[in-house]
């Protein structure tokens, strides 16, 4: 693991915000890269990519956020069922 990666992983699994943060950003370039290889911006209008980003990443993360809660509530459950039979 190079010293980037390890500073990352150490900032990240810290600081919820920064985690967003890089997460969004690296998002967002790769869409603006993507998008300017396959033409979808005009030279004026480059800043969309992080507008089209956020329009999509904010409903996605917290559709995501409750998706995960359900998951941790069924396994709870199931946890208590078998704690329950031993």
């Amino acid at each position: 693991m190079t010293a980037i990666q390890q500073f990352v992983k150490q900032v990240a699994s810290t600081n919820f915000i920064v985690n967003i943060m890089i997460e969004y950003f690296s998002i967002s370039v790769f869409v603006f890269l993507y998008g300017y290889f396959v033409q979808w911006f005009f030279k004026s209008n480059w800043w969309m990519a992080f507008v089209y980003v956020a329009l999509i990443y904010i409903p996605a993360y917290f559709l995501d956020m409750a998706v995960v809660n359900r998951d941790i509530a069924y396994i709870n459950a199931q946890l208590e069922r078998r704690r329950e039979k031993c």
